[in-house]
């Protein structure tokens, strides 16, 4: 009888191994992110080590339903367990388990004392099994893990009074019932870890008697059970806060993750960084311009940075700080429709010949002048060097100028660079030439350091503007100027090049008075 037990219970343990690969092959094929060509079992190999052991030894507390009718005593045991749980996605888990233990179940019912057959009214079942089960759980957080249990044990027992004598059937031996047999059961616990290796367990098992023997007395067609509450410690040697912690569900664990608190649904790489394909430091769920070439500085939207709004990206443009309204060519710079090197906002003479030797206003020069004499082609610029008679371009046209602070302005905010002569001279001739317009002349800086000292370098670029406009002649009574410190920015101030973008002074035209 032993052998065959112990073959049973062999077959039942390959059977059940054999289940647990199959659905780790499915879980593999449906979730697994091995490549392709790394060939099954070995992607099966890889799946498999990202699981965790768990060893588990808890106390039980066992109630058991028989045909003694005053069932109502409990008894004690323990339960030591082994389990490997294997990640199926970021939430569930599953895995298989062994496990043995020992106990007792007791019963009570007095009016056995006076039946014939010698019961007495009392009984005790010392227990011993081991068996194996799969278990499938859930994550609630990175420290809650509900499961479901679903076992099969190899169970021997020994019905008994409470003295320690057989009872009356078991007396009898192996010709009235078999003290060794299987019991399926079905278990729902918890594990909450406490640390990063240790959790408490708790549990619910109710296992189905398969005979009716457990209290060595058979009465009708009903089959004896028991229940058992399970409470112990967990011990997880790999956990290391790790496979089953993913604080931001990003499937990357939390020890190895570089990027905490990533947004839900955001596809990360293998540091739990948010992909960023272009490389442009705005990762791709924020990234408006995917693709941006290498090298290319980009907004906090992860588009081409176009400081001078003349719709022609930084990287792109050769003619940098470009008049507000001016129409660009490609490279960004002012369209000269002549090619005579002076460009149309400046160009006095339209449509000059092919070779003709122009003056800085686009007009043929002079016999004897000095660009007569040059033979060489005028170089094309950007801006001319000198702003003597600047073309006066109507205010609606201009709309509004940019400066920003760390282009045009000294380190104390209170002296303008060369470079933004060029621009505010040729604003002072339109200034001059619409004395009815009405101009804000407004600051603004980034988010660092006191709001108020923000308020204050605001207030002193827009006045340093203004100032020098009203040095070249502009009535003061034309201009309102304002600082709004940190306040309106333009571009967010969680990159470098978004805060230089927020350090500006806006120059607009608002109306005739």
């Amino acid at each position: 009888m032993a052998g065959n037990i112990l073959h049973k219970t062999l077959r039942n343990i390959f059977a059940a191994a054999i289940i647990f690969f199959l659905i780790s092959g499915l879980s593999y094929n449906l979730y697994a992110q091995e490549s392709s060509d790394s060939g099954f079992f070995n992607g099966i190999s890889k799946y498999l080590k990202k699981g965790t052991p768990l060893f588990s030894l808890e106390y039980t507390v066992n109630k058991s339903f028989t045909d003694y009718t005053s069932s109502s005593t409990v008894s004690g045991g323990w339960r030591g367990m082994g389990k490997y749980i294997i990640p199926v996605s970021d939430r569930f888990y599953y895995g298989l388990g062994l496990y043995f233990g020992s106990g007792s179940l007791s019963g009570a019912d007095f009016a056995l004392q006076t039946d014939p057959r010698g019961y007495p009214g009392q009984f005790v079942t010392p227990i011993y099994y081991f068996g194996m089960g799969l278990e499938f759980s859930y994550k609630v957080n990175s420290n809650i893990f509900p499961y479901i249990f679903l076992s099969m044990s190899n169970l021997f027992f020994q019905p008994e009074d409470i003295y320690g004598n057989p009872l009356p059937n078991n007396a009898k031996g192996s010709q009235i019932y078999s003290t060794r047999t299987y019991e399926p059961g079905i278990e729902l616990g918890g594990r909450y870890f406490i640390t990063d290796k240790i959790a408490v367990n708790t549990s619910l098992t109710y296992y189905f008697f398969p005979n009716d023997y457990l209290d060595d007395l058979k009465k009708g067609a009903y089959k004896d059970k028991y229940a058992s509450v399970n409470l112990g410690i967990t011990f997880a040697p790999s956990f290391s806060g790790g496979t089953f912690y993913d604080s931001d569900n990003d499937g990357v664990e939390d020890k190895n993750d570089m990027c905490p608190g990533t947004p839900k649904g955001v596809e990360v790489d293998e540091f739990g960084c948010p992909l960023d394909t272009d490389h442009d430091g705005v990762p791709d769920y924020l990234d408006k311009c995917g693709n941006t070439p290498a090298g290319a500085k980009v907004g906090s939207d992860g588009c081409p940075i176009d400081s001078d709004h003349d719709g022609v990206p930084d990287y792109l443009d050769k003619c940098e700080n470009t008049l507000p309204g001016l129409k660009v060519d490609s490279t960004g710079c002012p369209i000269d429709s002549d090619r005579d090197g002076v460009p149309d906002y400046l160009d006095k003479c339209p449509n000059t010949p092919a070779g003709t030797t122009v003056d800085q206003t686009g007009c043929p020069a002079k016999a004897g002048t000095k660009e007569q004499k040059e033979t060489k082609e005028i170089p094309k610029k950007e801006e001319p060097k000198t702003t003597e008679n600047p073309r006066i371009i109507p205010p609606k046209e201009i709309s509004s100028i940019v400066l920003y602070m760390d282009t045009y302005f000294d380190a104390g905010k209170d002296k303008l660079l060369p470079k933004a002569y060029t621009i505010l001279d040729i604003l002072v001739n339109t200034i001059k030439a619409y004395p009815d317009s009405k101009w804000l002349i407004h600051g603004y800086t980034d988010s660092t350091g006191a709001a108020q000292r923000n308020l204050e370098i605001s207030k002193k670029a827009a006045r340093t503007v203004a100032d020098y406009l009203v040095s070249k002649g502009v009535n003061a009574a034309q201009l309102e100027v304002a600082g709004y410190g940190e306040n309106n920015p333009v571009f967010s101030n969680d990159f470098p090049d978004g805060r230089a973008l927020n350090r500006r002074v806006e120059i607009k035209y608002v109306q005739n008075k």
